[in-house]
């Protein structure tokens, strides 16, 4: 065991949740063993979706994931708020063969739903890492080449629906997200770089998003010169 990472689906309530935690909460988590651990609550942070380096196994501890919020447009946030909790060694000491734990919450005020239940789920692009390198456009069309690289553990599928691009005539333009349906699906394995070159329709619309996987870019074309 390093850091099990666990997500929270995003509701208004769990996001009260993650707000009302602090110092004294404790956190039990039955690993697929049997045993049953508990991690002390360390600190909140808000970081970039980009940012997949807190994701690294590196110190023993547990990261709660608030997953799935979005803006009000609808698009993911740029940001997402993460519990870390540390793994105290003391709980080590066994007792008839059974790691001793405990879990405690800090007083929490009524509150009409129940709190999210922690379920360890798998995070499919932990590790990911996108890069925009150019757009170039003309004729009627635009193009994007994007490095991807996968510094995680696990295969992931790359699919048209996890590249999307939105154009339009004003900054982090409004509108359909089109998909990247030219884009056959494939697996990128752990290590392995691609780079993923598309070509989309243009109407010489100046600003447009692009949003591959968690990673949100936007552009704006300069005029040509004619």
């Amino acid at each position: 065991m390093v850091a099990p990472v666990v997500g929270i689906p995003w509701s208004e309530e769990n996001a009260a949740w993650f707000e009302r935690l602090g110092a004294g909460a404790d956190f039990r988590l039955q690993m697929n063993t049997g045993a049953v651990l508990t991690f002390t609550f360390e600190r909140r942070e808000r970081v970039r979706r980009s940012d997949t380096g807190i994701f690294r196994q590196v110190t023993p501890g547990l990261i709660l994931v608030l997953l799935g919020e979005t803006d009000a447009e609808g698009f993911p946030t740029a940001e997402r708020t993460l519990i870390l909790a540390r793994y105290p060694v003391e709980q080590e000491l066994a007792r008839g063969g059974e790691l001793v734990s405990a879990f405690a919450l800090p007083p929490l005020e009524p509150s009409p739903t129940p709190l999210p239940t922690a379920t360890p789920i798998p995070l499919p692009f932990a590790g990911l890492h996108v890069e925009l390198i150019r757009v170039t456009y003309g004729n009627g069309q635009l193009t994007t080449y994007l490095r991807l690289y996968n510094g995680g553990s696990q295969t992931m599928r790359i699919t048209p629906d996890d590249i999307t691009l939105t154009l339009g005539y004003t900054e982090n333009p409004v509108g359909a997200a089109l998909p990247a349906e030219g884009m056959p699906p494939f697996d990128l394995l752990p290590g392995q770089e691609a780079e993923v070159t598309l070509v989309w329709g243009w109407d010489g619309a100046p600003y447009g998003k692009l949003i591959a996987i968690d990673y949100l870019f936007g552009f704006t074309l300069p005029p040509r010169d004619h």
